[in-house]
């Protein structure tokens, strides 16, 4: 009886470490989503665009990278992305024209793992297939 009870323990504790192991080799596969969000005076859509993404990560239990680029907005939209990013971590990167968020936005284009937004655009926030 002692010797089934050995048995069933060292089983079990071999399944708990395949387990394991199955689980820390599916997170070094895990990106974190990267938003990147080009705004021009979006004063009015900035703040819900911020929430939404920290609402959708919190959601799905997982980080959210975001960084925006500004094309030197002349509205209040650098001050409400500053009193968002006391919430949640946003990095700003001011431009001094279009053809410079250009530049940037182009060194991430074909990357699975980010989404380019262009809010005066008015394009929607999309997840990709990727995830």
């Amino acid at each position: 009886m002692v010797e089934s009870l050995l048995v069933i323990v060292g089983v079990y504790g071999l399944c708990v470490a395949w387990v394991h192991w199955i689980h820390a080799r599916s997170r070094g596969e895990e990106r974190v989503p990267h938003y990147i969000l080009v705004t021009h005076n979006n004063q009015s859509s900035i703040e819900w665009v911020l929430r939404l993404l920290t609402c959708w990560s919190w959601m799905h239990g997982t980080d959210v990278k975001v960084t925006i680029l500004d094309a030197a907005s002349e509205d209040d939209t650098l001050s409400i992305i500053e009193k968002r990013s006391i919430l949640q971590t946003v990095e700003v990167r001011r431009m001094r024209n279009e053809e410079d968020v250009e530049t940037v936005a182009a060194a991430y284009e074909g990357r699975k793992d980010v989404v380019i937004t262009r809010l005066s655009q008015g394009e929607s926030l999309q997840r990709s297939a990727a995830w």
